[in-house]
């Protein structure tokens, strides 16, 4: 390797780490993604364009590359029965019903009363640009679609990891 790679190589090993473990499940995964980053970023160095978003990117892509392959295998593992039988509870009607009902709560939580309302006409398969409130502009109808689905989904957010 040339002798500027190693050193920006040495200088942010810590960091290259850091960026591979946070898209791993364990360390020996990070290791791997590591020692595979810095051949990639062997094959393609330039200096001009050596920085630390680069690095965070070469080893990003070699992580998510990494967790495709395996989540390609873990998915190929699954026996066809165990599959219908995941669907099945995704799609029955309980489990449908819930995330309705958690849906509503969640949209009554919201502070903005626009978006609540304009949430609710939503959920009744109201078309964003078919809702109509009094006093309320099509662009604010819009917007304030937009940042109730973001508030809903911190509300999922926090659900989820309750129960995770």
């Amino acid at each position: 390797m040339e002798k500027s790679l190693v050193d920006h190589i040495k200088k942010d090993m810590s960091f290259l780490y850091y960026c591979a473990f946070k898209h791993s499940l364990n360390v020996q995964d990070a290791e791997d993604v590591v020692q595979e980053s810095i051949i990639k970023m062997h094959r393609y160095y330039k200096e001009e364009k050596f920085t630390r978003g680069w690095m965070r990117m070469v080893v990003s892509s070699v992580a998510l590359d990494k967790i495709r392959i395996n989540n390609k295998h873990t998915y190929q593992d699954i026996e066809d029965n165990e599959l219908e039988e995941a669907m099945s509870f995704f799609n029955s009607k309980d489990y449908q019903e819930g995330l309705l009902k958690g849906l509503d709560v969640a949209i009554d939580s919201l502070e903005d009363d626009v978006q609540k309302r304009v949430l609710k006409e939503a959920r009744k398969g109201t078309l964003i640009t078919d809702i109509k409130l009094e006093n309320v502009t099509s662009w604010k109808i819009k917007d304030s679609f937009r940042k109730g689905v973001k508030e809903i989904r911190k509300v999922s957010n926090k659900i989820f990891e309750i129960y995770s």
